[in-house]
């Protein structure tokens, strides 16, 4: 059975999908049909806030590279604060002009949200991501391990561990 598109399998009955494919046979079946029971969940837990964007033409400049990057991570940055979030992790993605994609991470012990600390970051991720000398048809960052900021703030306060000795005199 060939199936390449949704028309072919639209044009295919219930009975035979279900035949061929057990009861994923039926979702097939709705799906093609635009039918879908699921309940709609209007919100959701945010995994991760970024953007990227891709080049008319190949960058080949690493300045202009990083200082893309930078831009980026100020509009990241900006829709984290807007959203109340900060996280741990900030990820650079890079896709050459072969369409082969990298991406780099760096995972931080406390959380990370403004354009400064985002910015900071991206030198060692580019040059980790991109090697001297390529050239790049799309740039990203998205920060992720999300959490509130007010919840973040309070599991980040420094605890004095000298206080909570005994006196042991």
């Amino acid at each position: 059975m060939g199936i390449d598109t949704v028309s072919d399998l639209r044009a295919i009955t219930q009975e035979r999908l279900m035949s061929c494919f057990g009861k994923a046979g039926a979702w097939f079946y709705e799906v093609a049909r635009g039918i879908d029971r699921r309940p709609v969940q209007p919100t959701r837990q945010r995994k991760s806030v970024g953007t990227e964007r891709t080049f008319s033409e190949n960058l080949e400049d690493r300045r202009t590279m990083l200082a893309t990057l930078q831009e980026m991570a100020g509009q990241v940055a900006g829709r984290l604060q807007a959203l109340a979030l900060a996280g741990y992790t900030v990820n650079i993605k890079a896709r050459f002009p072969d369409f082969a994609t990298v991406t780099r991470a760096h995972t931080a012990t406390e959380t990370i949200g403004n354009t400064e600390t985002i910015v900071a970051l991206l030198p060692e991720l580019l040059a980790r991501a991109v090697p001297q000398g390529a050239s790049v048809r799309l740039l990203g960052i998205t920060v992720s391990g999300l959490v509130q900021i007010q919840a973040a703030r309070r599991g980040a306060r420094q605890l004095n561990l000298l206080n909570r000795i005994p006196d042991l005199r």
